[in-house]
């Protein structure tokens, strides 16, 4: 690390310095700043870090937003473009608008949802962030699948707003149907599995939020994600379930008395519902 690194570490997260602010020490926004930056201005650790840093970076705007201590307020899905430098900041958009960020910060920022960012104007640096509740999602199985089609369609738009809440309503979906990776590593449930041998066992219709599936007995796979497809299934030769018409590559699978848990090449799982 360089000199002017060392003499200026406290400030490397711009500008969380004070543990009474920091909301826990793996997040470097400052939950005790937010009644101050809802107010439309810095707190007063915020300005003396500001005040600070401008001093280092050499005035400027980083002066003049320090002496005025304001902060701007936006609100609106995030976006976290994927970029080559490696400095200590980034870039961000919420909404429409680029903001920079510190890389502290940014390693901090949701990858998707609705968040409410705090920044110095001239600048464009958030100085906090508070995520925001997402919207409620349609009622009907079949009106969130439609959704979830349509919203990993908009994720190639152009717009980074249309995007950004793309890629907010999908995660949004994903916590709903429970098909969060993190929490469903890829291992056998804890309950007791169908003794019936698996190709016997899978046979019938299974259903979660974001889609149906049908394995018949004679080999027949039916699959309505918001559009239906037919197609095959199979048990490979390590007992793997296979199909043309969904999953990838050969997965793992076991089902309980009424759950059908499907392992994915990702790292995690799916689960299912018999239907009655």
């Amino acid at each position: 690390m360089y000199q002017r690194d060392r003499k200026f570490a406290h400030l490397a997260t711009l500008f969380p310095t004070s543990q009474d602010y920091v909301v826990d020490s793996s997040n470097p926004f400052s939950g005790a700043a937010l009644e101050a930056n809802r107010g439309g201005v810095l707190s007063d650790d915020q300005r003396r870090d500001a005040q600070r840093y401008a001093r280092w970076r050499g005035g400027g705007d980083w002066a003049r937003d320090a002496a005025e201590g304001v902060v701007r307020m936006a609100e609106g899905p995030i976006h976290k473009p994927k970029t080559d430098y490696d400095g200590d900041w980034q870039i961000v958009y919420v909404g429409a608008l680029r903001l920079n960020v510190s890389l502290a910060r940014w390693n901090a920022t949701p990858e998707a949802g609705y968040v409410r960012a705090y920044y110095l104007p001239r600048k464009q640096w958030i100085v906090n962030l508070e995520r925001l509740p997402d919207p409620p999602l349609p009622e009907g199985q079949q009106a969130i699948r439609r959704l979830w089609l349509d919203s990993v369609a908009a994720l190639r738009s152009p717009d980074r707003y249309v995007s950004g809440v793309a890629r907010a309503t999908i995660a949004a979906i994903r916590v709903a149907a429970g098909s969060d990776a993190a929490a469903n590593a890829v291992t056998p449930p804890a309950g007791p599995l169908d003794p019936r041998p698996l190709a016997e066992a899978l046979c019938g219709t299974w259903s979660n939020l974001l889609m149906t599936l049908q394995f018949s007995a004679d080999g027949t796979a039916t699959v309505d994600d918001g559009e239906t497809r037919t197609g095959h299934w199979w048990l490979d030769r390590k007992g793997r379930l296979a199909t043309d018409v969904y999953l990838g590559p050969p997965t793992k699978a076991w089902v309980t008395a009424d759950e059908l848990i499907i392992g994915s090449g990702k790292g995690s799982t799916r689960t299912f519902k018999r239907d009655r």
